[in-house]
């Protein structure tokens, strides 16, 4: 007959535990290392300072210099217009032109044509 001691009974790993172990060195943990590569991954992608996030600060950053250009030809168009009507440098065609269009006056043998204001290039 097999006799242990009390000490030797508890120091041993219980036989139960053992597939416990196995089960969590080769299934637990490479399951959570598996998880957090994967939301690195999906941060990487999806996140605040993503892929995708980062292209559509591209495309908002393009879509601004664009209209930015757009407004830099018009100031250039109304500051040559304002030049244009300085006391010093007054062109009497430009002024004609002004005034009848702003008075709504024109000469009996004028055809005015309104065109829309996006087709109005000055």
């Amino acid at each position: 007959m097999l006799t242990l001691r009390r000490e030797e009974c508890c120091n041993r790993p219980s036989p139960r535990l053992e597939p416990m172990k196995h089960f969590l060195t080769r299934l637990v943990f490479p399951s959570l290392c598996v998880g957090v590569l994967f939301w690195f991954h999906w941060n990487s992608v999806e996140g605040r300072r993503g892929q995708q996030q980062i292209a559509q600060t591209e495309k908002q950053i393009v879509k601004a210099k664009s209209e930015l250009d757009g407004l830099i030809a018009q100031r250039k168009i109304l500051t040559h217009k304002v030049a244009l009507l300085r006391s010093h440098a007054l062109d009497p065609d430009l002024l004609g032109v002004q005034a009848r269009k702003m008075l709504h006056h024109s000469h009996p043998d004028e055809l005015i044509i309104y065109l829309p204001k996006q087709q109005v290039s000055q």
